[in-house]
């Protein structure tokens, strides 16, 4: 059964984005007409917000677990499929919780963290339960603070 998780952008995430491009645009046409440092300044201060918070939106990683495989797919990429068994090698808990998991595949280390998925607690139980049934020891850590 293929299950399909979608990342969980919280309102303010978005209302941040929209924010900080509004007021950059702003600021730099004030400043065109001005020419005031200060408007400069911070037009690419929201500038770099703006750029910061829209990576994740723009970037829209969606997970799908089917058949044993996690199939990673990002807009303007590949998807990748990966083995869970094979490439699954580090857990990553927090207050007795699963933070993320970790997947080296190749050349490639990618974290899946389902924490930021919708339904992320059935992700973490379907990961869960396939390790289970199939006896996968994995390393287990804590993220550094």
């Amino acid at each position: 059964m293929k299950e399909i998780y979608h990342p969980h952008f919280p309102g303010k995430l978005i209302l941040i984005t929209i924010t900080s491009c509004f007021f950059s645009l702003k600021l730099f046409s004030s400043w065109e007409s001005s020419g005031s440092f200060a408007h400069l300044f911070f037009a690419i201060l929201l500038l770099s917000v703006f750029i910061a918070c829209s990576k994740p939106l723009i970037e829209w990683k969606r997970i799908e677990i089917e058949n044993g495989y996690i199939i990673i797919f990002k807009r303007f990429f590949k998807p990748l499929k990966i083995k869970i068994s094979e490439s699954l090698y580090q857990v990553v808990i927090k207050d007795e919780n699963i933070r993320s998991f970790r997947f080296r595949y190749g050349k490639y280390y990618t974290q899946v963290s389902p924490i930021i998925y919708k339904n992320g607690d059935e992700m973490t139980k379907t990961v869960t339960d396939y390790m289970n049934k199939h006896k996968i020891s994995v390393e287990v850590v804590t993220p550094r603070i």
